[in-house]
């Protein structure tokens, strides 16, 4: 699948899934110098495995941004 697909499928911008596979967090695999793909198999293991991308969100009112996990615990 291709990025743009993947970002869909997990309800994330397309960059952040780009970030996601720099990281090492998301199996994927070269197609050519530029393309990027991901399997289904890897996605599959990715969502099985219940990790969510350490993702950052502002909250109204903040200077600094906060940890979606932290935004869960108020």
């Amino acid at each position: 699948m291709a990025v743009a697909e993947v970002a869909a499928i997990l309800e994330l911008n397309q960059q952040t899934v780009r970030n996601m596979i720099d990281r090492g967090e998301l199996g994927h695999m070269r197609v050519g110098q530029r393309r990027v793909r991901v399997r289904q198999s890897q996605l599959d293991v990715f969502l099985a495995a219940g990790e969510r991308p350490n993702l950052q969100r502002r909250i109204p009112g903040r200077r600094s941004a906060k940890p979606l996990a932290l935004l869960s615990r108020r």
